[in-house]
């Protein structure tokens, strides 16, 4: 059984107020079809949620099953951290993150994340972890790009 410490963190810009790109980051009906892998979002609470995420790296996948809590919040910030284990296998993640906006101009909004944490379990096996590694900067890139067009896409004409 093994350990990778992972580190992921992504800026991007929308073209959209902060207030509106806050909303649409905060709504997990919103944001969730933005995150690669993920299956389902559903609230418990207004700040707890069971989340069901697909992964794959190389030849191993996993299906987790976790729980997201949103610890701190405010206009601008929120804090948050994931926890979960493989439905069919001995994996496990545990994240924290956080997630920054800053309006630039009227109508546009800088977002900035950060996501930090383990992956641990028999799929991490000799060279995994740059594959984990890649494979999540893959998908962070995958959720602003898609961030990044929902939110213009749906702001108000």
């Amino acid at each position: 059984m093994g350990t990778h410490n992972l580190r992921i963190s992504e800026e991007f810009t929308v073209r959209a107020p902060i207030e509106f790109a806050r909303e649409f980051m905060r709504n997990p009906e919103k944001v969730g079809p933005c995150m690669p892998g993920v299956a389902s979002i559903k609230p418990t609470s207004d700040t707890t949620y069971d989340v069901l995420v697909a992964a794959q790296v190389i030849v191993k996948s996993a299906l987790f099953q976790m729980h997201a809590e949103i610890t701190e919040e405010d206009a601008t910030h929120l804090k948050g951290r994931a926890s979960g284990k493989d439905v069919a296998g001995d994996a496990h993640i545990d994240m924290s993150g956080s997630l920054n906006l800053t309006a630039l101009e009227r109508y546009s909004t800088r977002i900035a994340f950060v996501l930090e944490g383990t992956v641990e379990g028999k799929m991490m096996h000799v060279g995994t972890g740059p594959a984990i590694s890649f494979q999540s900067r893959h998908m962070a890139k995958q959720f602003v790009s898609e961030a990044q067009r929902r939110i213009e896409a749906s702001l108000p004409t």
